[in-house]
């Protein structure tokens, strides 16, 4: 799942702290748990047994995803005269990874998916054993189209981490929708074998991996 769209799901922002995360997954399970909802209406409780299964499957993601170290609370503003980063021309003059890899963030937030792939590739050539970086560039270079350069970095993910099950789950979607589904089915065991099991659950709702 998009990390994006995971933050979207919990209605929580990037910058959030794990201690947030789970109050927010806590929150919404409340306001969703399929327990809430009266049997006589077998649609309304179908739509919450669902939206729970994304609340979960979201909550997964971001954890796995903030686990991962890095601190986003204070990437909002930069020293930049009080505009943010998104608002700041990119130069390939960092020396720090960690501010180039938050800067794709930034920018990935905002929609600039050509200008994070820039970041998240400066990142790499100082960093270059950071999954993390291949992992978020492959996000970009999926949002663009790019689907040979994003299953490469996916794959660059897995070699640097074999224990990452989102880049297994994320280059899994990738196969699928390119209707590789010997593939997409391989990555969404080996995602479930590590824990995960939101790939092989969406799979099955779609009729593959049975």
């Amino acid at each position: 799942m998009d990390i994006q769209r995971s933050f979207e799901i919990l209605e929580i922002k990037m910058g959030a702290s794990l201690d947030d995360v789970k109050k927010a997954r806590n929150d919404l399970i409340f306001v969703w748990h399929p327990d809430r909802f009266s049997s006589k209406n077998p649609r309304l409780k179908q739509k919450a047994e669902e939206k729970l299964k994304e609340i979960n499957a979201a909550y997964e993601s971001v954890v796995s995803f903030l686990s991962a170290g890095y601190d986003f609370r204070n990437t909002e503003k930069w020293d930049t005269g009080g505009q943010t980063a998104a608002q700041q021309p990119y130069t390939e003059d960092y020396e720090d990874a960690e501010a180039c890899f938050r800067r794709g963030i930034v920018l990935g937030e905002a929609e600039d998916h050509h200008q994070a792939i820039k970041c998240f590739t400066q990142a790499i050539r100082l960093k270059p054993d950071d999954p993390n970086a291949y992992y978020n560039r492959g996000i970009a270079y999926n949002k663009i189209g790019s689907y040979k350069r994003s299953i490469k970095d996916f794959t660059e993910t897995i070699r640097l981490d074999a224990n990452y099950s989102i880049a297994y789950i994320y280059r899994g979607y990738i196969y699928a929708e390119l209707d590789c589904f010997d593939l997409a089915c391989e990555d969404f065991h080996k995602a479930y074998e590590l824990g995960n099991s939101v790939g092989i659950e969406w799979a099955k709702r779609r009729g593959i991996c049975l």
